[in-house]
């Protein structure tokens, strides 16, 4: 779960449904479910971080993005290498930070966005 994303999707007036396996509340005192298949299942759009694509629970967000035509957003600084190979093909967008990550050192590192334009065809 990444803090300053649940605090974005609510400053642009989004509901955010956060899921994680190993947290129980986010730092503003939301919920955290254990379980993605409810919150997979009331989603409009899914924002999944990188570490979905080591953990072993990349499939199921993709498998229901195709499923249900909803856009699937991956922030990946764990996967940023591999996550443009799905563009077009069930991910819709992706911010990509290469490392060494920001977090480490505090110094700005470049961030590659990627987006599908359309089934098929990325930009």
């Amino acid at each position: 779960m990444v803090n300053p994303l649940v605090a974005a999707i609510e400053e642009q007036g989004g509901v955010c449904l956060p899921c994680d396996f190993n947290m129980e509340t986010t730092q503003f005192g939301h919920a955290v479910a254990s379980d993605m298949e409810p919150v997979l299942a009331d989603a409009d759009m899914v924002i999944a971080t990188g570490m979905t694509m080591s953990n072993g629970s990349f499939d199921r967000p993709l498998a229901v993005a195709r499923e249900r035509s909803i856009p699937l957003l991956i922030y990946a600084q764990t996967g940023s290498a591999i996550a443009p190979c799905f563009l077009g093909n069930g991910i819709a967008a992706i911010s990509a930070e290469p490392f060494p990550f920001s977090q480490f050192s505090g110094d700005p590192t470049p961030v590659y966005l990627y987006r599908s334009t359309a089934e098929g065809s990325d930009e």
